[in-house]
């Protein structure tokens, strides 16, 4: 049994718990049970819960769908097209070169 799935049953059988908890039950270091936990988020198994002291992770709503996902937002603007020149007056002395 993969740590994920460790940890989705310890969520779903004992309700929400803060990443303390989790990495205090499961003796993993705490980065690797925020990316964990990010992954189950991501499958849509839990979602994080409210709270003003603590954050907390909880069964989603329905486990067997995934939850939305906001994207990441691009980290680089759109190339803008380049500018057009206004058109060329064939009666205009200014360009010819003398």
């Amino acid at each position: 049994m993969t740590l994920k799935e460790k940890v989705f049953e310890h969520i779903k059988k004992h309700g929400p718990q803060t990443n303390a908890d989790l990495v205090a039950k499961f003796k993993v270091m705490k980065a690797s049970m925020r990316r964990t936990c990010g992954e189950l988020v991501k499958e849509g198994k839990i979602a994080p819960l409210p709270s003003k002291e603590k954050r907390l992770w909880g069964i989603a709503s329905d486990a067997r769908e995934p939850v939305a996902v906001k994207p990441k937002a691009p980290s680089m603007p759109a190339p803008s097209l380049p500018k057009s020149e206004p058109p060329v007056d064939p009666d205009d002395w200014r360009r010819y070169s003398f």
